[in-house]
């Protein structure tokens, strides 16, 4: 019966563990989706301000340097 018990604390022990880790790698995530997101709105507004004030792209791989987003 001892046994069994120090098997169970220890179940739910590693249990908690892979559930702190798990949301760990969750909220880094959600952070390196907002850091993309913001990233790719301030390129958003770059280009529309540009376009506004007269700055025509004249090829693709100009506007491709300007959407670039993260690795």
């Amino acid at each position: 019966m001892l046994i069994y018990q120090f098997l169970m604390i220890r179940f739910i022990f590693f249990v908690q563990i892979g559930m702190m880790k798990m949301d760990g790698l969750i909220q880094m995530n959600q952070d390196r989706e907002g850091v993309i997101l913001e990233y790719f709105q301030i390129n958003i507004q770059q280009i529309e301000w540009e376009s506004e004030n007269g700055k025509f792209y004249n090829s693709w791989s100009e506007m491709q340097q300007i959407l670039k987003i993260l690795p």
